[in-house]
């Protein structure tokens, strides 16, 4: 399961605060707020109604309401939430009882060569 409570998805690009939507120049990168889910045993989309299985989770500026049900259907680990929710933190891989937690940095506007990064949380 991918969960972007903070940053991007395979789409879009991070945000610098977990309650207020990304912004880009680019149009394809256009913020996306909500959770969005893509069955993986028929890669069709499909509204989250809490299923948890076969499935990748894409989140993006959730409201406090979207993360506690995040929270209800799925086991975080309570450190790595509270990671997620904060930007700005340095890459590195976490095994936690729960599951792996994954922070990654990339290239906010590769083109424009800039040393502007943006944060990636998989879990």
């Amino acid at each position: 399961m991918v969960n972007q409570l903070s940053p991007t998805g395979y789409d879009r690009i991070p945000m610098t605060h977990p309650l207020s939507p990304p912004t880009s120049k680019h149009p394809y990168l256009r913020p996306k707020p909500g959770i969005r889910v893509k069955n993986l045993q028929v890669c069709g989309d499909e509204v989250w109604h809490g299923q948890t299985e076969h499935i990748w989770v894409d989140v993006e500026a959730p409201s406090a309401e979207q993360i506690e049900a995040l929270k209800r259907h799925f086991a975080f680990n309570k450190l790595a939430l509270e990671d997620v929710l904060v930007s700005d933190h340095w890459s590195r891989f976490e095994r936690y009882p729960e599951h792996l937690f994954l922070i990654f940095r990339t290239l906010a506007e590769p083109e424009d060569l800039s040393d502007r990064t943006e944060e990636i949380d998989v879990f």
